[in-house]
């Protein structure tokens, strides 16, 4: 049985330069779904080529994603085959692009050299 995460929780960071001074972020609201699902992250980004991507709704395992340039044009359909999804963007030139999920989520990704 899986349990469902739901509410909010708040985070920070502590940063500590080479000199020892240290800064802390500004405070982040993390929201979970009630119903378990959560978002998609796609990583690294911006990338030079290989991204992952971290299924958050795993009923888009087994069907496919449609990569696509700001012009809207189809560059590539992946078939998401585990929650872990390694893509592989170093063929294309350098610039924004668009990966829809079959849930409807989408994700940008920054090509950059």
């Amino acid at each position: 049985m899986t349990a469902s995460i739901a509410g909010s929780a708040f985070h920070r960071l502590k940063q500590v330069d080479i000199d020892e001074r240290s800064k802390y972020s500004n405070i982040v609201r993390l929201n979970y779904n009630k119903d378990g699902n959560q978002p998609t992250i796609v990583y690294p980004n911006p990338t030079k080529g290989v991204i992952n991507i971290l299924v958050g709704d795993l009923s888009v395992i087994g069907k496919e994603a449609i990569i696509s340039d700001m012009n809207g044009r189809v560059l590539k359909k992946v078939i998401i085959t585990a929650a872990n999804q390694h893509i592989d963007l170093s063929t294309y030139p350098n610039g924004l692009y668009l990966i829809r999920l079959s849930n409807d989520e989408v994700l940008k990704v920054v090509k950059q050299q």
